[in-house]
């Protein structure tokens, strides 16, 4: 697919480069690879996005035959899934995200880049593609320290059908507490930092009784980027 403000050259990566490099296409695909399939969701994992960029970007994915729309299965609402050719993109963004692991250490953590809905929507996101499914309800409610304060306060609602992250108080009985600067809880999850090293400083405090502190390290998931070792071409 070409446009007129393409490159207008024969090279296959400045092809690629008119359809990837738009400002939000690759947040968008990673929203996909994160196993978001409605407009809703997909925007709740770039909330600087606005409503009529999101829907300009699919449209032009959709005409480059990279995902495809459908008829929403409970609901009027559209859905979207990627294609074969979408698919077939997954190995370019784990190669961006593996390289800012390895070069951009420093900048992922700057704290104009801590977001803590994503952090949250990605969470949320990964458990369900898990397909992890409890029998009980399990609430957790996380502090955080260096953020506004209208983003001080969530909690994870895992339920045995699904899990819902709230900025209000659901009114359901707390199962464990979480208190953390931001930044610690976002080192965690891309692996820059071990859970236990975190607890031994004292950078992260966890409240609730002995079964519920030994399970949060297995679905406090860590990120697809974690595998990628903290010494490995460390940025100086």
């Amino acid at each position: 697919m070409t446009t007129p403000q393409g490159y207008q050259q024969f090279c296959p990566i400045a092809l690629t480069s008119e359809i990837l490099c738009n400002r939000w296409t690759t947040l968008i695909l990673r929203a996909f690879f994160c196993g978001a399939t409605r407009f809703s969701d997909i925007q709740k994992s770039a909330p600087n996005m606005s409503s009529a960029t999101l829907s300009s970007r699919l449209r032009q994915l959709e005409q480059a035959g990279i995902i495809k729309r459908r008829p929403g299965q409970t609901s009027g609402a559209s859905e979207y899934g990627l294609t074969e050719s979408g698919r077939a993109l997954f190995p370019i963004l784990d190669e961006m995200g593996t390289w800012a692991q390895q070069w951009l250490r420093r900048e992922i953590v700057a704290d104009e880049n801590l977001d803590p809905d994503v952090l949250f929507w990605e969470l949320r996101q990964l458990t369900l593609l898990r397909g992890d499914r409890r029998k009980t309800r399990r609430v957790a409610s996380f502090l955080l320290d260096g953020v506004p304060q209208k983003k001080r306060t969530y909690w994870i609602v895992f339920e045995p059908e699904d899990i819902e992250v709230c900025v209000k108080d659901p009114g359901h009985e707390v199962d464990i507490a979480i208190t953390a600067h931001i930044r610690t809880l976002v080192e965690i999850w891309l692996g820059h930092v071990s859970l236990g090293a975190a607890l031994e400083r004292g950078a992260i405090t966890l409240d609730g009784s002995a079964s519920e502190i030994k399970a949060f390290s297995t679905w406090f998931m860590l990120s697809h980027f974690s595998k990628v070792g903290l010494n490995k071409h460390p940025r100086k």
